[in-house]
């Protein structure tokens, strides 16, 4: 707010703060002489240490005759002037004129500015003081570290197995460890290539191995796989082997081997397709390939008020 002195002589400035009755004063002198000039000080705002601001100083002249003027305005410390900061003229009866210059932040903290306005008419100067608050510009943001490239490294699997002869073939099921993927191409039975083994929905692996019956009656074998991974291969649960006979039997050698995921496995480069069929027949898979003797999933859907498709 801005008031006017209207009386020669002391006058007293308080403030007070409601309801806690915290108040404030000041006192000043009122001189019997008056000025025709008012000078005014535009807000400045923070400014980052090292930008450039722009003060100015508005002076008023109420009289009805020209009044000359001298104002001279002195920056304090944190603040260079870039421009003269004396100003010198004539206000002409009712003209309103702004003054200003540049100055550069150079420091952080509050920067006192002291104006004094001078006329002949009047023998007490006229001041009017300001404050700017330099800030510290934000600090950069750090640069990230180069991250380092993570090592690859190459294990190779080998599941051995023993089964009974007479079978069709034999499915080994394994599961890999967590962080690590199978080579594609890199299965083998014996040393020679094998095909890739198919993946059930919960990430089991199933190779399926045709029977070799050796003199003594036995299906025997080697099955290998290369590993990519990042880390050091953990303990690895040990493979499971089941034999499949004629007439749908099977035989479970060792460990445990999920029939359902086993008959819903699809081959690697299949993960990605849909899973059922569009229209009425949902499964078997538009071009799926089936052996004799499979088990094969049937799906058909059809609205309940129209027959099923033929």
């Amino acid at each position: 707010m801005t008031a006017t002195a209207s009386t020669a002589g002391p006058l007293t400035f308080t403030a007070r703060l409601n309801p806690w009755e915290q108040a404030k004063s000041v006192q000043v002198n009122v001189l019997p002489a008056s000025t025709s000039l008012q000078l005014t000080r535009a807000p400045l705002a923070d400014t980052t240490v090292g930008d450039t601001v722009e003060v100015q100083l508005q002076l008023t002249n109420t009289a009805a005759q020209p009044v000359p003027f001298t104002l001279r305005d002195q920056p304090g410390e944190g603040l260079e002037p870039l421009d003269p900061t004396s100003f010198e003229g004539t206000l002409q009866a009712g003209e309103t004129r702004t003054l200003g210059y540049r100055a550069r932040v150079t420091h952080s903290g509050a920067a006192r500015l002291n104006a004094t306005l001078d006329t002949p008419a009047c023998p007490a100067p006229q001041v009017v003081t300001g404050t700017l608050l330099g800030v510290n510009p934000p600090a950069p943001e750090p640069t990230p570290a180069p991250t380092a490239p993570v090592a690859q490294r190459s294990s190779v699997i080998s599941m051995p197995f023993d089964a009974p002869g007479g079978s069709i073939d034999v499915v080994i099921a394994h599961t890999l460890p967590e962080g690590a993927s199978l080579v594609p191409g890199s299965s083998q039975l014996d040393g020679q290539a094998l095909p890739d083994p198919r993946r059930g929905a919960g990430g089991t692996l199933y190779w399926v191995v045709p029977t070799t019956v050796d003199r003594r009656g036995v299906t025997r074998g080697t099955v290998t796989y290369e590993l990519r991974h990042a880390q050091a291969l953990g303990e690895m649960a040990a493979p499971a082997l089941l034999s499949r006979f004629p007439g749908d039997r099977h035989e479970l050698i060792a460990g445990r081997v999920d029939l359902k995921d086993l008959s819903a496995a699809q081959a690697l480069t299949q993960s990605a397709q849909a899973a059922e069929n569009d229209g009425a027949i949902k499964l078997p898979l538009q071009g799926a390939q089936i052996r004799v003797r499979d088990r094969v999933s049937i799906v058909v859907e059809s609205p309940l008020d129209q027959p099923p498709p033929p």
